[in-house]
C-alpha cells in the first residue's frame, strides 16, 4: 500500500502535469537537452565577508515574505566569523524569534562537507557551534585544487549515465522527460575533491574531480511505496 506521503507526492505531481497541459503545442515547446545543455553550476552569492549561499537560497527554502529576515539574520551570523562558510540549510525557531543555519566550511570555492557548523539564534543572539552542538573551533583547512578537471569535461559521462538510468527517474510523462541538473565542487576526507551532480530533486552522480572516475550514483523518482 502506498504511504500518505507517496500519495501526496503523486497527486501534486499529477496536478502540476495537468496544469502544464499535454497538447501538441506544449510538447513542441519542450527543448531536448544534450550533454552541453543539461547541466549548470550552482550559482553562489556572498553575504557579508564570509558567508556564501546559493543565489536562490531563500526561494528554495522559505516563503518570499521571509527573505528580508533571513538575509538580515545571515548578516548577523557573518559578523561572528573570520572564515568562509557555505550555508546550505535554514530553519525557523518554534517561537518564530529567529533563524538557525547549517553550514560547511568553504575553501577556494569548495564545499568541505565534513567540516560542519551550525549558527543558532536565541533571544536575538547568534552563536556558532560545532555540528555536534559544542563550542565551534576554527579549523585551518587547505586543499589543492590545481589538478581539478573542468566540470564541462565530465558532462558527456554524467549525461550518458543518466540516460542509461532515465526510466528510474521518471514518474510521469516519459516521452517528454529531459535530463537536467546542477553541480557543485565538494571535498570530503578520504574521498578528496569531487563534483556532485544533482539531477532533479532525487538523483545524483558523484565524479572524482581529478581523475574523472564515477564514484557513486543514485537514481530515484521520489516515490516511496510501502
Amino acid at each position: 500500500m502506498k504511504s500518505k506521503t507517496s500519495i501526496l507526492i503523486a497527486l501534486i505531481t499529477a496536478i502540476m502535469f495537468a496544469m502544464t497541459g499535454c497538447s501538441s503545442k506544449a510538447v513542441n515547446a519542450i527543448t531536448e537537452t544534450t550533454p552541453d545543455t543539461a547541466f549548470k553550476e550552482v550559482r553562489v552569492g556572498q553575504v557579508g565577508n564570509h558567508i556564501y549561499i546559493e543565489e536562490d537560497f531563500c526561494e528554495k527554502r522559505m516563503r518570499e515574505d521571509q527573505k528580508k529576515e533571513i538575509m538580515a539574520a545571515l548578516e548577523e551570523a557573518d559578523k561572528l566569523i573570520d572564515e568562509d562558510m557555505y550555508v546550505y540549510g535554514v530553519s525557523e525557531s518554534f517561537d518564530k524569534s529567529g533563524y538557525s543555519f547549517n553550514a560547511d566550511r568553504y575553501v577556494k570555492g569548495v564545499d568541505i562537507t565534513d567540516a560542519k557548523a551550525r549558527c543558532e539564534c536565541k533571544d536575538g543572539v547568534y552563536t556558532w557551534k560545532s555540528s555536534s552542538g559544542g563550542t565551534y573551533t576554527k579549523q585551518d583547512i587547505d586543499i589543492d585544487t590545481s589538478k581539478v578537471i573542468p566540470a564541462e569535461d565530465l558532462y558527456n559521462k554524467v549525461f550518458k549515465l543518466a540516460e542509461e538510468h532515465k526510466k528510474e527517474m521518471i514518474m510521469f510523462d516519459e516521452e517528454n522527460f529531459q535530463i537536467r541538473g546542477e553541480y557543485t565542487l565538494r571535498y570530503t576526507e578520504g574521498r578528496g575533491l569531487y563534483y556532485f551532480f544533482g539531477i532533479y530533486d532525487y538523483s545524483s552522480v558523484q565524479v572524482d574531480a581529478t581523475t574523472g572516475d564515477i564514484l557513486e550514483y543514485y537514481f530515484f523518482n521520489g516515490l516511496y511505496i510501502d
